[in-house]
């Protein structure tokens, strides 16, 4: 509960002012903790009602805004989401710390994502793995792996900008 608490303090801090967000990422955050320790067993049993509100509460929300990230999907502290339209995660993915998502976006199947990327608008991510500090352009399809620092964008997505 306790590492629950400081990831969502980092969810905050990263989207300070962005109410909708914060709501949403409370339940999305909440629900996987419940989740993780209902299937421990034991006396977990006893959190099942308040998994069965949260997971509700969840899907309202991600029905209002369109969102489909399921709960338990393996998403680092410091979660940045500007808009929340359209934002689509396999639950396989696993997504990194202080990640920026914009709207309308795809995340497909076993993609793992660094810490400190930034994916633009409607982006799709099919194949391939993005390094740490990667940015993926706006409208860009990535089908392989993105080297860390490094800029990509276009269909497919190539290098626009190299580290260096």
């Amino acid at each position: 509960m306790k590492n629950t608490i400081n990831i969502l303090k980092k969810d905050f801090s990263a989207n300070s002012g962005n109410y909708e967000v914060c709501m949403f990422l409370l339940f999305f955050r909440y629900g996987t903790f419940f989740k993780r320790k209902m299937s421990l067993g034991g006396i977990y049993f006893l959190l099942f009602p308040l998994r069965i509100i949260t997971h509700m509460l969840y899907k309202i929300l991600s029905t209002i805004y369109v969102m489909e990230i399921p709960i338990g999907t393996s998403i680092g502290s410091g979660l940045t989401i500007y808009h929340l339209k359209g934002i689509v995660v396999n639950s396989d993915a696993v997504i990194g710390e202080n990640v920026v998502l914009n709207h309308f976006i795809t995340i497909g199947d076993s993609i793992k994502i660094a810490n400190g990327v930034i994916i633009n608008p409607l982006t799709v991510v099919v194949k391939g793995d993005i390094g740490e500090n990667a940015i993926v352009g706006a409208g860009s399809v990535v089908t392989k792996d993105v080297a860390s620092n490094t800029v990509v964008a276009g269909c497919p997505a190539k290098v626009i900008k190299a580290s260096s």
